[in-house]
């Protein structure tokens, strides 16, 4: 009995003396998590060597996700102009409502959801079903320029004399096309978006407190430092991967659109972009295999994520990389 109150309040002590605030400037987050969510209850040591091979990956499955998302994205709205044969923004403009309306609807349950759940099964989730979203839009949008080829028109009609409105086509099947793809397009976005928050927002702040030296000849205020330096520097370059992938990645997609599309000597312009499209989910497919795997050798280099800060408990067992 002695020795269990002894535990507890040495358990209690390390605690309080751990748990002081950080600077002012510091982020929220940083200030939600003191240095006691690497003491000794429930953190494990991190040689420098494991932290940065974990921050390489890191940086690897950010730029594929990064890189596969703005591609799709950019692409996407060129196959739904591409249907119209450039004569309409309409599926545009509904696209871009329906996802970002998914987005304010769906963001907060999102947001719970990442925070009570395990982090590899969050990761691995929204990484799976985000990249099938996709996978399965970009064969809608195939089966849908599909239905723009000429040799399938009856009767001789051309696209023109089809009853559309402002040159969308509004026969059953191409309106059941349209909206699953609006629907697949707005949940692959949510997904996105709650896959970044749960990375940049509780991943890499974790992973912060790894950076710390503890072997004691440090101040505390040296190690907050040597904390906010390494977040610092991470963010930096997550964003400057953030906005390469904005940059180059349409600019590629649009080279790779301009193989395709034969340009204003064909009428029927979406036919061309079938390829593309087919392209583009190869592209994500392979996003897939690389962020889940970098995803799962990172829980398993960095200890510390096996554990949820703010309740002190781990999530569960550890899994073994072969």
């Amino acid at each position: 009995m002695e020795e269990s109150s002894h535990e507890e309040d040495f358990s209690s002590s390390s605690t309080s003396e751990s748990c002081s605030s950080f600077p002012d400037e510091s982020t929220a987050l940083i200030r939600r998590r003191s240095l006691s969510d690497a003491d000794d209850t429930n953190a494990s040591t991190v040689s420098p060597a494991a932290l940065n091979k974990a921050r390489r990956l890191l940086y690897f499955s950010h730029f594929w996700n990064q890189w596969s998302e703005c591609t799709w994205q950019f692409c996407l709205v060129l196959f739904l102009a591409a249907f119209s044969n450039y004569e309409s923004l309409i599926l545009v403009t509904s696209y871009g409502l329906v996802s970002y309306g998914f987005v304010c609807c769906f963001g907060s349950t999102t947001g719970r959801f990442i925070d009570g759940s395990n982090r590899l099964q969050v990761a691995r989730q929204f990484i799976g079903f985000e990249n099938c979203a996709v996978l399965l839009a970009t064969f809608l949008c195939y089966e849908l320029l599909q239905s723009v080829d000429p040799a399938r028109q009856e009767g001789g009609e051309t696209r023109n004399e089809k009853n559309d409105l402002d040159g969308i086509p509004t026969d059953p099947k191409s309106i059941l096309l349209l909206v699953g793809i609006h629907l697949l397009g707005a949940i692959a976005s949510i997904l996105d978006s709650g896959f970044l928050v749960a990375v940049e927002r509780d991943w890499i702040v974790v992973m912060s407190q790894c950076a710390i030296d503890r072997s004691g000849q440090y101040t505390q205020e040296q190690q907050e430092q040597m904390q906010k330096q390494w977040l610092s520097d991470t963010n930096v370059s997550m964003r400057q991967i953030d906005l390469s992938c904005k940059v180059a990645a349409p600019a590629a997609a649009g080279l790779l659109i301009g193989l395709f599309d034969r340009g204003v000597s064909n009428p029927d312009h979406g036919y061309d972009l079938r390829g593309a499209a087919l392209l583009v989910g190869v592209a994500n497919a392979l996003a897939l295999i690389v962020e889940y795997i970098c995803t799962a050798k990172i829980y398993h280099d960095i200890p510390d994520l096996a554990f949820k800060s703010e309740r002190g408990i781990q999530e569960g067992p550890r899994i073994k990389m072969m």
